[in-house]
C-alpha cells in the first residue's frame, strides 16, 4: 500500500471512529427497526391496509421508480444523513482546532483533503448501501408472514440493486460535497447551510426553469 493508501485508510478509520457519525448510525438502525415493526403490526390485518404497503415486497422498489417505494424513504434519510456526517467530517476539526495536528502528520493539505474526502465518498457509498438493505430486511417478517413476494422475479431484482447502487452513489456524491463545503468555509455549518441552499432554492429554480 503506498503512502496515499494508507492516508485514505486512516482517514476511513478516523471517520468511521467519529462519534456523532456512529450515532447517525445507530439512529439509522434504530429506524430500521421501527419501520420493522410498524410494517409487521399494520400488517397483520389486510382489511386495513392497500395494495401500496411495504407488506408485498414489490413495493420495495417499482419499475422506473414511479410513485411510492419503500426504498425512495430510506434515499430521503440517507441524502440527509450523508450531508450531516460529511459536514462533520469536513468542518469537525476546523472548528476544534485540531486541524494543525492532522497536518503535522501530513503536511500536504492538498493530499489530507483528497484522502478525506474520498474516505468520506467510499464511507458513505459503503454504509449506505448497507443501511438500504438493513431497512428492506427489517420488513420480511411481515413480507413472510402477512404479505407476499408477487411480482418479484428476477427483472424486479436487477432493478432493485441497481436502484440501490444509484442512491448509495447519490449519498456518497452528497458527502463529498459536504465535505468540500465544510472544509472551504472551515465550518460544519457552512456545508449544511449550502447545501440547504442548493436544495430549497437552486434545485426549485432549475426545475421551474426547465
Amino acid at each position: 500500500m503506498n503512502s496515499f493508501g494508507r492516508l485514505l485508510w486512516v482517514e476511513m478509520r478516523r471517520a468511521l471512529h467519529r462519534r456523532f457519525v456512529r450515532w447517525m448510525v445507530a439512529l439509522a438502525l434504530a429506524f430500521c427497526a421501527l419501520t420493522g415493526v410498524i410494517a409487521f403490526t399494520s400488517s397483520r390485518d389486510p382489511s386495513k391496509f392497500g395494495s401500496d404497503h411495504p407488506v408485498h415486497m414489490a413495493n420495495w422498489w417499482t419499475t422506473g421508480g414511479d410513485g411510492d417505494s419503500l426504498l425512495l424513504t430510506a434515499a430521503l434519510f440517507l441524502v440527509f444523513g450523508a450531508a450531516m456526517c460529511g459536514a462533520s467530517v469536513g468542518g469537525a476539526e476546523w472548528r476544534a482546532g485540531t486541524i494543525t495536528t492532522a497536518l503535522t502528520w501530513e503536511p500536504s493539505r492538498v493530499r489530507l483533503h483528497a484522502a478525506r474526502s474520498a474516505s468520506a465518498a467510499i464511507m458513505a457509498f459503503l454504509i449506505g448501501f448497507a443501511l438500504q438493505v438493513v431497512f428492506l430486511a427489517s420488513t420480511l417478517p411481515a413480507v413472510f408472514l402477512n404479505g407476499s413476494t408477487t411480482g418479484t422475479d428476477g427483472d424486479w431484482w436487477v432493478g432493485l440493486f441497481l436502484a440501490m447502487t444509484r442512491i448509495s452513489v447519490i449519498t456518497a456524491m452528497i458527502a463529498l460535497l459536504a465535505v468540500n463545503i465544510a472544509t472551504i468555509g472551515r465550518n460544519t455549518s457552512a456545508a449544511l447551510i449550502g447545501i440547504a441552499v442548493w436544495a430549497f432554492v437552486a434545485e426549485r429554480t432549475i426545475a421551474g426553469l426547465k
